[in-house]
């Protein structure tokens, strides 16, 4: 399992907001794999905001598997971006 330790969720958190190529997809996994209360706000936060850390957060939910992301991915299934309806299928 990954570190479920404070600071590493908040370091995961700025790796996916930042604009680097490809890393925020490996932070929302990781966050996901944290399967914290923490790193589940981390994501739902980051689910709803339009951005480069959209689709990766989506992903990070179906990690995570936290039940407050069902009613969020649930909603995003409707998304009128393929990716981002992509994301909350897998």
């Amino acid at each position: 399992g990954a570190d479920q330790d404070p600071a590493a969720t908040e370091a995961l958190a700025e790796v996916l907001r930042g604009e680097s190529n490809g890393l925020p997809w490996f932070a929302a996994r990781a966050l996901g794999q944290q399967s914290t209360a923490d790193a589940a706000a981390v994501l739902l936060a980051a689910a709803r905001q339009p951005g480069p850390a959209q689709a990766p957060a989506i992903r990070g939910l179906g990690v995570c598997r936290d039940p407050k992301a069902v009613p969020v991915l649930i909603e995003l299934l409707a998304e009128k971006t393929p990716a981002l309806r992509w994301a909350a299928l897998d």
